[in-house]
């Protein structure tokens, strides 16, 4: 597999352009909708009043073909559905777009989904990231389309993969407009004779029913490509007010983010979208945004900052005074290493340390923490805490206890120190990741819990607190899944919750174990749900108000394990048990479509999302491209009509 770009970046420079043209298209109140089943080998039926031919059984010019090489689109070798499919490009150098326009059925107080079938037959080699691609384009009139990029992701090449676009809120635009859709499938190739054709068939409007759930609130909606890894925090002593942040892309081909906020000042009912967070212009990137409130309404968000050049990295931290409207600049925590993955916390008790904020982080396998003592102002010299690997978390008691969970990473190609033995890599590109998925031998994660009574100052020796067998590098679908831990605190109570996901069962699952003695001993881990046969992955936890709530995407409602929902689980006894899982989102989602490609070539959904509890309600704060865009969205959900156990 080679890296020329010549025709595919001529269609992803248009395909991002188009994206960026465009806000989201969303709506609240989204619920899940249910096409008809369709079988193979059956019949595709289309409503002629919408997409008329969508089994491309006929040649009455329904579809219009432009572009550059490739052969005619219809064939009857390797149909889903009847007795023909289309087949777009397979050569190199090519450029075809196959498109219809039409007027959609009205929603009829349901749902409008977009329905098709797509294989991909390609030469490009398995397990990298493939240099051809297919979007799927719906334009209102003459406005500019919303794009959906698709990638070789090795289900895709197995067999055909059922796609859905819920296009209810864009029909409905049109008709009051009274334009029609266009519909374009738009395939690129590269030069590289190692190429790629696209196969589609069984292409359908269909209308389906949406099932009751919880409004789910657009929370983006500004001018980028995709939104990923977003949190989330609300005021200790305001739940009207919240702050997220999350990664703004401009570019996805690329990989090119920077952190940008949002603020609710209603509970999350509405949100407001700041922007880019300003003064890191030296940087190319910034990155891992996470939230906090401090004492008095201050809010907090850490970021990295990733330079091209190596050893130039760093840590930062921002502070609004005004609920997260505007921020003054940056302050560096930690300059000049390769930093990755940091977390936040800050001090709320009444303790002697009210007010410290804590960031940790690692560098190559080695984890820092360091404080600020003047509400943010400036931060003492970096203290190294624990040879552990990404995805430390820091969280403060209710006393002013500072906890620390550090993650050692053991298996062929790490010391028993948890050191990486193998050349550094480019953390923000996550390759350093790659190895538990490709390696030889085991790769093993041992969260240990570091415990300091004197305002981080010191820190008690580590205490384990679960070992547990490393997420393949990349779920169903291609996308990159890691296993991080998360980490909360009962305020009442003082008990410690930690959860994560692995594969010890085969496919991804969430755990938690917990500590009911001040971190000095934990309870053997327990996985949180049903044995379903389908991955659970990137669990999120809050506390507060005797009620712990746990979110993770959940693909136990879809028996090919490729389509997601957001699911939020209530624990009424400090975390002994957890009750059955409650839809948050309204809509299943592929986590793999629109997503970005990280430079390890896995498809970049994100690695954590955010939660938060504001006055008895649970806020999940995610991101899916149920839109056809990387998109985020919350809820709300009273926590105690979750069920307990």
């Amino acid at each position: 597999m080679t890296r020329r770009e010549p025709a595919r970046s001529r269609f992803l420079a248009a395909a991002c352009a188009l994206i960026f043209l465009l806000p989201a298209v969303a709506a609240a109140g989204r619920a899940m909708p249910q096409p008809p089943p369709l079988e193979r080998g059956q019949p595709v039926e289309t409503d002629t009043r919408a997409l008329r031919d969508g089994g491309f059984e006929t040649d009455d010019a329904a579809w219009r073909l432009a572009g550059r090489k490739g052969r005619p689109f219809r064939t009857d070798r390797g149909a889903f559905a009847g007795a023909t499919a289309a087949r777009l490009c397979g050569v190199p150098g090519c450029d075809q777009r196959l498109s219809q326009t039409f007027r959609p059925p009205p929603a009829d107080g349901g749902a409008l989904l977009l329905d098709f079938r797509l294989r991909i037959e390609t030469a490009e080699p398995p397990g990298g990231a493939c240099q051809d691609a297919i979007a799927v384009l719906l334009a209102a009139g003459d406005a500019p389309p919303n794009a959906v990029g698709r990638t070789c992701d090795e289900a895709t090449r197995l067999s055909y993969v059922a796609h859905q676009m819920d296009v209810t809120a864009l029909a409905g635009e049109a008709a009051a407009a009274g334009e029609p859709l266009t519909l374009t499938f738009a395939a690129a190739t590269d030069d590289d004779e190692a190429t790629t054709a696209f196969w589609l068939d069984a292409v359908r409007i269909v209308r389906a029913d949406r099932p009751p759930g919880p409004p789910n609130v657009p929370v983006s909606g500004g001018p980028f490509s995709a939104y990923s890894e977003p949190h989330v925090a609300v005021d200790p002593e305001d739940p009207a007010r919240l702050v997220g942040a999350a990664k703004f892309f401009h570019d996805n081909a690329r990989y090119r983010f920077r952190v940008g906020t949002f603020a609710s000042a209603d509970g999350g009912q509405t949100w407001r979208e700041g922007g880019i967070l300003r003064g890191l212009s030296g940087f190319g990137r910034t990155s891992d945004p996470v939230v906090a409130f401090g004492p008095d309404g201050a809010v907090f968000v850490s970021v990295i900052a990733v330079r091209d050049a190596p050893s130039d990295w760093g840590v930062f931290v921002y502070r609004s005074g005004d609920g997260g409207a505007t921020f003054g600049p940056p302050v560096a925590a930690d300059v000049g290493t390769t930093n990755d993955k940091a977390w936040l916390a800050v001090d709320t008790s009444d303790g002697p340390h009210r007010g410290t904020v804590y960031v940790v982080w690692q560098d190559r396998c080695v984890t820092f923490l360091a404080r600020s003592t003047d509400g943010g102002a400036s931060f003492r010299p970096r203290q190294c805490l624990a040879d552990a690997c990404a995805g430390a978390q820091v969280a403060v008691g209710p006393d002013g206890t500072v906890y620390v969970v550090a993650p050692i990473w053991i298996g062929e190609r790490f010391s028993e120190g948890g050191v990486q033995a193998t050349p550094e890599t480019d953390p923000e590109t996550e390759s350093e990741s790659a190895p538990p998925g490709t390696g030889e031998g085991e790769i093993r994660v041992r969260f240990e819990l570091l415990v300091s009574r004197d305002g981080g100052a010191t820190f008690a020796a580590p205490v384990v607190a679960a070992d547990v067998p490393m997420m393949p590098f990349v779920l169903e679908g291609g996308f990159r899944a890691v296993t991080l831990a998360q980490l909360a605190i009962m305020p009442e109570t003082g008990t410690l919750l930690l959860a994560w996901n692995d594969a010890r069962g085969g496919d991804a699952d969430v755990w938690l174990t917990r500590s009911t003695d001040d971190g000095r001993s934990f309870a053997d881990p327990a996985r949180v749900h049903a044995e379903t046969g389908g991955d659970q992955f990137q669990p999120v936890l809050a506390a507060a108000g005797g009620e712990v709530v746990l979110a993770w995407f959940d693909r136990a409602s879809d028996p090919d394990n490729r389509l997601a929902d957001l699911v939020l689980a209530r624990s009424a006894d400090d975390g002994a048990s957890f009750g059955p899982p409650v839809r948050a989102s309204t809509q299943r989602f592929d986590p793999s479509l629109a997503a970005p490609t990280d430079g390890s070539g896995a498809l970049f959904f994100g690695d954590y999302q955010g939660l938060a509890i504001a006055g008895g309600v649970a806020i999940p704060f995610w991101n899916d491209p149920r839109t056809g865009l990387q998109r985020i969205w919350s809820a709300r959900l009273p926590v105690t009509d979750l069920p307990a156990a």
